[in-house]
């Protein structure tokens, strides 16, 4: 994490600016300490990930596509008319 130094703020308050010139002065060096950090944060990250091997511990495999049985696909069709029914009960009788 980057220090945060600004030595404009003494001597802007010394010159006798106002309390709204000291903030703009700490607030920019703010934001450009947090620029540099993200921009030191993301270069990091983009470059190790990308150095680094990937290891793989498992694989995919396609099992099928659907219900397994008309019967399943008969019990999520009647959990969703459920479901849906549910949300509608919840709406009216939710106030507004």
């Amino acid at each position: 994490m980057p220090k945060l130094v600004c030595s404009n703020v003494a001597s802007s308050e010394k010159a006798g600016v106002g309390s709204i010139g000291t903030a703009s002065v700490v607030l920019s060096a703010l934001r450009q300490a947090r620029r540099d950090h993200q921009a030191a944060r993301h270069d990091h990250s983009t470059s190790t990930d990308l150095d680094q091997p990937t290891e793989v511990v498992g694989d995919w495999r396609f099992l099928g596509l659907g219900y397994a049985t008309a019967g399943d696909a008969v019990l999520a069709a009647h959990a969703y008319a459920d479901h849906l029914a549910a949300q509608q009960l919840a709406r009216e009788a939710s106030p507004g």
